[in-house]
């Protein structure tokens, strides 16, 4: 009796394990889920149909992840690629990753296998170079509105400052012209206008990894600036008549006075050469070199030494 009533308890939990692993089978993985969730995020906004049905026709069943993180290209972005252009696994990581906690050179692994390079530029945060719009909460995962499709490149460009201020005291008895400038501020500007900034570190340096584009950019500290109280973008002192003889014809010249930036090349240095807008200067000097040294002064710049 108790061998009959123990088999019967074993063939009732065999069956019952049986029953839960079709139940189970018959349920719909996280990553479907989320899916649904994404697909529900994605058709509330008309500007992203067409991301949406390219997104419904994606197997993501083998995927094994509880939430996603999705680069969702406008259809303007679209409109502009062909089928080829668009590699939708590309644009899609697992994980949730909020903008809150996104990190400067932080890299993520998209779903086929691209590493994707995040950079921060103020409160600006990009992807490979593509700059990240709305974020839309999608069930336990993130959706971001991106304008065009993310390229394998992380497109970012590195640049390096290495900040001096000018030494009015100088003579041939206090022969340094420059000192380096620990916590200088590197104000920068996009051609859009967008505006930020950094700190040098104790020894005058500051390295950046931005995206690739043209920056516009000045450097102060308290009343110093690379910017002369004229308008004028300063290159250093004169340290010898030779050194006044060999730059470019300026009426200003002194030994142990600052020296200008030849902005336009002709060799000559006069109002065509001065910084429109002081902070930034539009169609006048962008910052393209890869490594910078920039000479700040004091608005009240003026040199002791009398040859």
């Amino acid at each position: 009796m108790n061998r009959q009533f123990f088999f019967l308890i074993v063939i009732t939990a065999l069956f019952a394990a049986a029953f839960i692993s079709c139940v189970k089978d018959d349920e719909p993985t996280s990553v479907e889920v989320q899916k649904k969730a994404i697909l529900t995020a994605l058709n509330k906004n008309s500007d992203l149909s067409e991301f949406a049905a390219l997104f419904n026709s994606l197997y993501l069943a083998d995927i094994k992840a509880n939430n996603l993180t999705v680069f969702a290209i406008n259809n303007d972005g679209i409109s502009t690629l062909t089928e080829d252009d668009i590699n939708l696994k590309r644009h899609i990581v697992v994980g949730k990753y909020l903008k809150s906690s996104l990190t400067n050179g932080q890299m993520l692994v998209a779903l086929d296998g691209t590493v994707l390079t995040i950079i921060i530029m103020g409160d600006r945060v990009f992807v490979n170079g593509v700059e990240l719009g709305d974020e839309i909460q999608a069930g336990n995962s993130i959706v971001y509105i991106v304008e065009k499709a993310l390229s394998t490149s992380a497109n970012t460009t590195q640049y390096s400052f290495t900040v001096y201020e000018c030494n009015a005291a100088w003579s041939p008895d206090n022969p340094v012209p420059y000192h380096t400038v620990g916590d200088a501020i590197v104000s920068l500007s996009d051609e859009s206008g967008y505006k930020w900034s950094y700190t040098t570190d104790n020894d005058g340096k500051l390295t950046l990894t931005l995206v690739e584009g043209n920056y516009f950019y000045q450097v102060t500290k308290g009343d110093a600036s690379n910017v002369s109280k004229d308008g004028f973008l300063i290159a250093g002192i004169f340290t010898s008549q030779e050194d006044i003889s060999t730059w470019a014809q300026q009426p200003s010249a002194v030994i142990g006075g600052l020296k200008f930036t030849d902005i336009n090349g002709d060799g000559r240095i006069n109002n065509d050469d001065k910084l429109v807008d002081r902070y930034f200067s539009v169609n006048q000097y962008f910052w393209y070199q890869p490594s910078l040294n920039v000479y700040i002064a004091s608005a009240d710049f003026s040199p002791i030494y009398e040859p």
